[in-house]
């Protein structure tokens, strides 16, 4: 960081989580709780080896997404569980978090959510998954259901109405193919899996996996 305090010259990364990084995760009041040992998350590194993934800023998670597999006729779909904080999606003011990075740079926490959703699109589809679901809020929405009006600005489809929390999802053949920025993501994701980054330094979070 400089000497102003800002987050020029910072650089960050996207990681997968796994349950043992659960505990160290931000919250928030709208935040569902997730014990490391709850069905879903079990369901998520059974099937994809992860159940989430976080924008990681030197030695610290920040934002971040969790998903769990949910099988169906047409296959499997990866329900989005929290994607925190509410601030990266409806643009409100930001709520009580363990960081208040959220509230003094919401356009970055934005751009943050919108790399995480793209990013598990992509590792989805690479697992055979045929789409991403989320549960939404026609409102400003909370941690638990994103905003409606920013899924559907990312390619959500509402596949399932309700009076104020419709089911929506994004389907991952027809997007990646439609969609640039999930192309990008997918080009990023598979570059990084072809050739891995360079070790961290002594000191910076060092847990990783594949997927």
């Amino acid at each position: 960081m400089t000497r102003d305090g800002s987050r020029r010259g910072r650089r960050t990364r996207v990681r997968p989580l796994l349950p043992r990084d659960l505990p160290d995760l931000e919250t928030c009041a709208g935040c569902p709780s997730t014990d490391p040992a709850d069905e879903h998350v079990r369901a998520a590194v059974s099937a994809w080896g992860w159940c989430g993934l976080a924008v990681v800023d030197g030695d610290r998670m920040g934002a971040h997404v969790l998903a769990t597999p949910v099988t169906t006729s047409e296959g499997v779909l990866a329900r989005i569980t929290r994607l925190h904080p509410v601030t990266a999606t409806d643009g409100s003011a930001a709520p009580a978090t363990r960081d208040a990075d959220a509230a003094r740079h919401p356009i970055e926490v934005r751009v943050h959510a919108q790399q995480l959703v793209e990013t598990l699109a992509a590792r989805s589809l690479r697992r055979g998954v045929v789409a991403v679901e989320a549960h939404a809020h026609r409102w400003a929405g909370h941690c638990g259901m994103p905003p409606m009006v920013w899924l559907a600005a990312r390619g959500f489809v509402v596949t399932q109405t309700g009076a104020l929390h419709p089911w929506m999802r994004l389907d991952l053949n027809r997007t990646v193919s439609e969609q640039s920025g999930l192309r990008e993501a997918w080009s990023r994701l598979t570059d990084l899996v072809r050739t891995p980054p360079p070790p961290e330094p002594i000191g910076r979070l060092t847990h990783r996996t594949g997927g």
